[in-house]
């Protein structure tokens, strides 16, 4: 092992690429395997040290680096200290393989567990005792244990072979990895190590293989044909292990249960987990106060939570069987006992129960929520067709399932679509959930300026430019497969760095690998330029001039109040004009020319208790431009409003805060976003259980903005009147006389009353 490396930079040893092949594998193991349990057994070294030749002699320099524990950081530094070149001993692989097998059965007995032993040497030593393969073989399968070679300098002729003779594509995988078709191929990590191993094979001098390197290439193939395992030549292996993993994940299911179709009609069903957004890595907090010590329990922090009486001097602490929890109801707080608190909590069954079926198109993709669930038949030939023709009855007349899911007792149940997937050799419904009205967030934005003929065919030129071809879209896809989260992996690179190299060393660059997944494909755009250049030229970028003086207004406005501005500063007629109202009035006695405030009061959110007067105090704020974030809350109030009327008890509360919101809109020039609210009320209350609030509201004439009110606005009065059915003036002015009236008599009643 102490031969130069001919796969590697000058200089380097054979010793330092098996050091490096198992470094990686130990560096995988402390990022990705939780539990794993990891032992080291050196062969052919100048020092003998294992339970074997303890007992019975005969397994001479074997050295244990490391019994079977869960590995550390510091195993990576014994590593190095431990391991060194010999330049008298013999090393027989056979025997390492015999004192690490012996370890794990030593460890685990018959127990199951995964089991794997991986073997890295050159093969440059014969091995005495072969006769003892066979026995070894029989108890490697009896244990179901997988054994893995490294071949370091030899077993080239593997390189260019199928290298999946031992299932190579398992050992690329973490452990734990469904053996789905879907996840076997990783195309994008299988191009990056073709792209290293032709750095490596330039490098490549003499490719000549001993005698011996040839012998034990023949025992091991033969070896390996026989129990699980595979020859890696070693630069395979290091190309493998350096790429970076997925995390585990264990093929354990969600749900086992019956998916009800209909009463008495059930199918015995499985949920397991498809796509789920991964976290990052929590860390534990320690005390600098504590002297560094290799026990990771030394200085960590805990959290201890105590309860007080805020009003309690001496802050006495209050036992936690006397603490009440509290729930806010308005502004209200309703405490709530532990014996009382299960009444609040929504009991039901665990299932997966069928609603009903929808058109696919119905359900739209962009309200998909959290991650995305398998469901699959349990084995059962009666199951499977009964689900086989589900599935196929559904992909024919273009419907999803919509159901209802309770994974667990009193879980929250969830609304959920459930799409088909049909393949030759695998069949299941996709599982998605679906947000409540209570979920849904409705933003509402500006319309988009009309494009030109010119500006359309330049875009079209540009998507076309950037099309994918049939052979280009095979290889997007598959990279897309071979894709890792860039900050996890920079978040473990910088875990490795600072292993190696201390916490004072300063953070990597980004792995080469990571950057070019992160980062477009350079080619697609460099086809792409001329498309580019005539984009940029058809979409000329002008600055909003409007937006900016309004701003420097505001601005100036701030720098005013703060600063207590002198009365003589210049200003534009325009901007005097725009100022005049806003600005507080000032104390004449003061000379400090500081103003005087008269009412401070800041409010940030608009209540419903008082939404008029909470409205009104942000839109004259005159510290903070609150005007949009204002309009805003009014919109969402008005809203609540309507939704929560019974009878129509709130109507007129949501029309008092539509009038004073568009009388606001006016003044401050937000006639558009104003428009477009009252564009909204009408599509969704002018038909429907709210409808009497919208025939309120267009009775009383509560509409559009026209530009004779706001030059913000482009709507004219002929387009507001239509807006509403009105074909003229007359007929406003006689079903708001009629709507007058009616408020009339009603009001001479309630005297009466």
């Amino acid at each position: 092992m102490n031969k130069p490396f001919r796969g590697g930079r000058k200089g380097r040893r054979r010793l330092h690429a098996a050091v490096d092949s198992i470094k990686r594998l130990i560096e995988q193991k402390l990022l990705y395997s939780k539990g794993t349990e990891i032992g080291i057994v050196s062969f052919g070294s100048d020092t003998t040290n294992n339970p074997i030749n303890d007992r019975q002699g005969g397994y001479e320099h074997v050295d244990v680096i490391a019994y079977m524990e869960e590995p550390t950081p510091d195993l990576l530094s014994t590593l190095e200290s431990r391991v060194k070149p010999s330049t008298t001993a013999k090393g027989d692989w056979i025997d390492g393989l015999i004192v690490g097998f012996d370890m794990i059965y030593n460890k685990i007995g018959t127990k199951k567990y995964t089991k794997r032993i991986f073997v890295v040497t050159d093969g440059e030593n014969e091995v005495k005792e072969a006769d003892q393969l066979q026995e070894i073989i029989e108890q490697l399968n009896a244990s179901d244990t997988s054994v893995n070679i490294i071949a370091i300098d030899f077993c080239s002729s593997l390189e260019d072979s199928d290298s999946e003779s031992g299932d190579p594509k398992e050992e690329h995988k973490s452990d734990g990895d469904d053996d789905d078709d879907e996840n076997d191929n990783k195309p994008k990590g299988e191009r990056l190590i073709k792209s290293e191993l032709e750095e490596l094979e330039e490098q490549l001098g003499d490719n000549t293989e001993t005698q011996e390197q040839r012998d034990n290439q023949a025992i091991l193939e033969n070896f390996t044909s026989k129990i699980k395992g595979a020859i890696f030549p070693a630069k395979i292996a290091i190309s493998i292990f350096k790429q970076f993993q997925k995390k585990d994940v264990s093929k354990r299911t969600k749900f086992r249960g019956a998916l009800e179709l209909a009463e008495g009609l059930d199918l015995e069903v499985c949920v397991y987990t498809k796509t789920t957004e991964e976290k990052m890595p929590s860390l534990k907090k320690h005390s600098l106060a504590v002297d560094p010590s290799d026990d990771v329990k030394e200085g960590e922090i805990t959290r201890e939570v105590f309860y007080t009486d805020s009003n309690d001097p001496e802050k006495k602490e209050i036992d936690p069987e006397e603490v009440i929890r509290a729930y806010f109801y308005g502004k209200k707080l309703v405490p709530i006992d532990k014996i009382n608190e299960h009444v609040l909590k929504f009991t039901d069954e665990r299932c997966l129960k069928m609603l009903g079926f929808t058109e696919g198109d119905k359900v739209p993709r962009q309200n998909y929520m959290s991650g995305c669930d398998i469901v699959v038949p349990v084995e059962s030939s009666k199951n499977r067709r009964a689900f086989s023709a589900l599935l196929k009855a559904m992909i024919d007349t273009d419907k999803v399932m919509i159901a209802k899911w309770v994974s667990r007792k009193n879980a929250a149940p969830k609304l959920v679509v459930l799409h088909p997937y049909q393949a030759p050799k695998f069949e299941c419904l996709y599982m998605n959930v679906l947000p409540t009205v209570e979920d849904i967030r409705d933003y509402q934005f500006g319309s988009l300026m009309e494009s030109n003929q010119e500006q359309q065919k330049a875009m079209d030129e540009f998507v076309d430019a950037l099309d994918i071809d049939e052979n280009e879209n095979e290889q997007a896809v598959e990279n897309e497969e071979g894709v890792y989260n860039p900050t996890l992996q920079y978040f473990n690179q910088c875990v490795i760095h600072r292993i190696y190299n201390g916490e004072d060393s300063q953070l990597p660059e980004l792995n080469p690998t990571i950057e070019e997944q992160a980062r477009p494909e350079a080619e697609y755009h460099e086809r792409a330029q001329e498309e580019i250049k005539q984009l940029e030229s058809v979409f000329e970028l002008e600055e909003n001039k409007e937006e900016i003086r309004r701003r420097e207004r505001r601005q100036r406005l701030r720098d005013i109040i703060l600063t207590g501005a002198n009365e003589e500063e210049k200003e534009t007629p325009q901007e005097v004009e725009a100022t005049e109202e806003q600005v507080p009035e000032m104390e004449p006695a003061e000379k400090e020319m500081k103003f005087n405030f008269k009412d401070e009061e800041k409010v940030e959110k608009i209540t419903s208790m008082n939404p008029i007067h909470d409205f009104e105090k942000m839109i004259e704020d005159r510290v903070v431009d609150r005007v949009d974030d204002a309009l805003k809350q009014m919109r969402q109030i008005i809203l609540d409003f309507i939704r929560h009327s019974t009878g129509g008890d709130m109507y007129e509360k949501a029309l008092e805060c539509l009038r004073k919101m568009r009388e606001s809109s006016k003044d401050n020039d937000e006639a558009e976003q104003f428009n477009n609210f009252v564009t909204e009320l009408k599509a969704r209350f002018s038909v429907g259980m709210h409808q009497d609030f919208y025939e309120t509201m267009r009775t009383q004439n509560i509409g559009l903005i026209t530009k004779d009110e706001s030059f913000k606005s482009k709507i004219t009065k002929e387009e507001a009147d239509e807006f509403f059915g009105f074909q003229n003036n007359n007929n406003v002015q006689e079903e708001v006389q009629e709507d007058k009236e009616e408020k009339k008599e009603t009001s001479m009643f309630d005297d009466l009353e």
